[in-house]
């Protein structure tokens, strides 16, 4: 989403997620302002993307207006690695009903945000997982069509000082290697996997 030429349509479309008939009846209606879908400044952040009200524009750069109360600011982050973050700046308000007047904290907001960000990490992990994807097309190698059967691909390895000098190809099959070979493309990649032998290993005595 982020590196899309229209970032900013998606994440409005994005936004919205977190207002489905199932998210709206699990809260029975209720809701708090400023709302998170009245989050329509974008902007660009780096490393991701984000909308916030109208106060809150390019840069984080705060600007009073007044349709807005100062406190009135909510913004959603979306960070190119997956992350989501949301600010919201009315978690506590002066309650002009008591007497004398008292700052009291609004805790429906944390329920309903939280709430609401749940539904937009459950939405953006439907959209990210790798689970019945195929391997895309490449003249370097026969198109298989196998598919992922994971979410996530995940890999760790080790590697010695003179490994990162002499074997960087073997490093990155152990790392790929297996990805690649649920796709059934590992093949096409031999003559990147492999490496020069060193000097040391040239040279016979």
């Amino acid at each position: 989403m982020t590196s899309r030429p229209s970032w900013n349509v998606d994440l409005a479309a994005f936004v919205e997620k977190a207002f489905t008939p199932e998210v709206n009846t699990a809260l029975g209606g209720m809701d708090v302002g400023p709302s998170l879908n009245s989050a329509g400044n974008g902007f660009r952040l780096a490393r991701g993307v984000a909308r916030a009200t109208h106060n809150l524009g390019d840069g984080r750069v705060f600007t009073p207006t007044s349709q807005r109360a100062p406190e009135n600011v909510v913004e959603l982050q979306v960070h190119e690695d997956g992350g989501l973050r949301v600010f919201f700046g009315r978690l506590s308000a002066l309650w002009t009903e008591s007497q004398p007047h008292e700052q009291m904290i609004i805790e429906s907001a944390a329920v309903v945000y939280t709430r609401r960000l749940l539904a937009l990490v459950l939405a953006a992990g439907d959209e990210s997982g790798l689970q019945g994807m195929r391997a895309a097309p490449n003249r370097d190698y026969f198109f298989t069509g196998n598919r992922y059967n994971q979410d996530t691909y995940t890999a760790t390895t080790a590697a010695t000082w003179a490994e990162l000098n002499q074997a960087s190809g073997a490093i990155t099959r152990r790392l790929t290697g297996a990805l690649l070979r649920t796709l059934g493309t590992e093949a096409a990649y031999m003559g990147i996997f492999s490496d020069p032998q060193s000097d040391t290993d040239a040279t016979t005595t």
